[in-house]
Formats: structure tokens, sequence, C-alpha cells
């Protein structure tokens, strides 16, 4: 069976030399698909030196390639809301708040 830890999402990513930089450097870009909602999200990046501009090419495609925007619009791959069902809970907040007056 998987096992996730969760650490509190204050570890680094650590890049070395024999890494798949490739996959490295997806899964740090997908670090910002989840807004810093996931406590697994790592927050500093931590690359041996003689890979770094490699790493940083391949990373910078990638982030490169996401669009922020409104969680309704299919072309956005990061928005403020990680999940449907989170955007239903604040949309119902906001319909609801004029009448609470």
């Amino acid at each position: 069976m998987p096992f996730t830890g969760e650490l509190g999402g204050k570890g680094p990513l650590l890049v070395f030399a024999d890494c798949d930089l490739d996959a490295a450097a997806r899964k740090a870009a997908g670090q910002y698909d989840d807004s810093g909602q996931v406590c697994l999200a790592g927050t500093r990046l931590l690359v041996e030196q003689s890979v770094s501009e490699a790493f940083l090419e391949l990373f910078n495609r990638y982030t490169d390639a996401q669009v922020l925007g409104d969680p309704r619009d299919d072309a956005t791959t990061m928005s403020p809301l990680i999940h449907p069902d989170h955007l239903a809970r604040v949309e119902g907040f906001v319909e609801r708040a004029p009448r609470r007056r």
C-alpha cells in the first residue's frame, strides 16, 4: 500500500545530477498547481550546481505553460481554488452573503 507522509510542507525539493531532470522540473513546477493549499508542497528548490542551468530551463518551460485564471474556464490550469468542491463552497458563500444583512 502506498504511503505519503505529510510533514507540514516546509521541506525542499532536492534535485541531484543523477535524477530524471524532466520529472524533477515537472514536479517542481507542479507545486504551483495547488496554489499552496497542499501540505506536501515544497517551499524551496535545492538543485545540484552541475545541473542547475538544465533544470531551470525545463522548470521555466513548465511554469510558463501554466495558465492562471478563472477555475470555470477550461483553458485555466492554475487558479486560486484547487478543487471544484471548494469553488462551489466559496460560490455558495458569495451567493448567500447578500441575504444575511
